[in-house]
């Protein structure tokens, strides 16, 4: 969807709650800030959205998407060292 610069969280879940039945996404806060009890709306999670970490792991993403229900949050796991994480290296 374009034009949702600046929307919050919640603003964003009610707007597509309506037309889209997931929510792909890498905020990792989105669970904690956002009660999904009662909403149609599953949220997926991803690691990362640092390329290629995401296009290496579209089956696992399928996969997430596909087994998603309404008001779940599924997280995706991705390796390590495919997870573009900023973190330090090892």
């Amino acid at each position: 969807m374009v034009g949702l610069a600046g929307t919050s969280n919640g603003d964003l879940l009610d707007r597509l709650e309506g037309d889209h039945g997931v929510f792909v996404t890498a905020d990792k806060n989105l669970r904690y800030r956002q009660n999904l009890a009662g909403r149609r709306l599953a949220i997926v999670e991803l690691p990362t959205d640092r390329l290629p970490a995401p296009k290496t792991r579209s089956a696992e993403i399928v996969a997430a998407v596909t087994s998603a229900t309404p008001g779940s949050d599924v997280r995706v796991p991705f390796p390590e060292d495919q997870s573009g994480s900023d973190g330090p290296a090892a």
